[in-house]
């Protein structure tokens, strides 16, 4: 079965299928996914519209409390986010633990010496978490220059939406950390400082 890539179901294959089988099939994937099921118009429609769409296409589709995207000719099912706005924003005061429902997910916190970001030169200015709003710029290599957010991400080949949803770290203005990218090289926490590692774990 050449449908499935990484427990992802792609486009392609389904095209392959003729269309009970295909319908079979994305109700299996959806129901893996422990989806609330469409009704069959629904799930025609649905397979409808992912038989026709270019490969490239940013497909979405909405039914219930779920959401169906495209990325890569790939089939990302999940639960349909609350879209945050881009002034949104969360202070950060010591938690071990910040549950973020608004993004489906919780950023944990654990202070361990010399790795992770440097604690002191962090709480030198009020920490806040922070949607993307397009001209971030970070440098998680020290040995290479800075570069913009935007396109460290795209290097990260994570789908769009997901870009869209990741929480930033800031202390005052400066970007910290950016989940999957790394910390910015002026706040990395050197041997023997106290560090803090994070991490955004989707629910």
């Amino acid at each position: 079965n050449n449908c499935s890539v990484a427990g992802k179901l792609q486009v392609e294959g389904l095209r392959k299928l003729d269309s009970p089988r295909a319908k079979n099939l994305l109700r299996h994937t959806l129901a893996q996914q422990g989806v609330t099921l469409p009704s069959t118009v629904k799930l025609e429609e649905i397979l409808r519209q992912l038989l026709s769409s270019r490969p490239d296409a940013k497909l979405h589709i909405a039914f219930g409390n779920t959401e169906i995207r495209c990325f890569k000719g790939a089939l990302h099912v999940r639960p349909l986010a609350v879209p945050a706005t881009t002034d949104w924003l969360l202070a950060w005061r010591g938690e071990k633990l910040l549950a973020i429902p608004e993004l489906g997910g919780t950023v944990s916190f654990l202070q361990q010496k010399g790795t992770g970001i440097n604690l002191s030169k962090l709480m030198e200015k009020a920490v806040t978490i922070r949607l993307r709003q397009g001209w971030e710029r970070l440098r998680p290599d020290c040995k290479r220059p800075r570069r913009s957010l935007k396109n460290l991400l795209q290097e990260a080949a994570l789908p769009p939406w997901e870009r869209e949803m990741l929480p930033l770290l800031f202390s005052g203005k400066h970007l910290v950390w950016v989940p999957g990218i790394g910390i910015d090289c002026d706040f990395q926490a050197a041997a023997g400082e106290p560090g803090l590692v994070v991490k955004w774990q989707r629910n």
